[in-house]
């Protein structure tokens, strides 16, 4: 429940009007792609419907999946 809440409150926090795709992942802004990866792969683990069925997971994982969409992408 906690990563839930977790992701939530990243996502209202905004940097320059725009989500903190950091945030959302838990990780430093100075990490390299690697960790960016083992870290959505840790939250996307935790907030998949088949392990977390608690209300707002789905829309939790969606909110990271696309953080990690835009970091990749940001990082090559």
């Amino acid at each position: 429940m906690l990563t839930v809440c977790e992701v939530y409150c990243a996502a209202e926090e905004k940097m320059n009007r725009h989500l903190d795709q950091y945030g959302i992942l838990q990780v430093e802004i100075t990490v390299d792609n690697t960790v960016i990866t083992k870290q959505y792969d840790k939250i996307a683990f935790s907030l998949h419907p088949d392990k977390n069925s608690l209300p707002g997971a789905e829309g939790a994982l969606k909110l990271v999946s696309e953080a990690y969409k835009i970091l990749c992408d940001r990082t090559k």
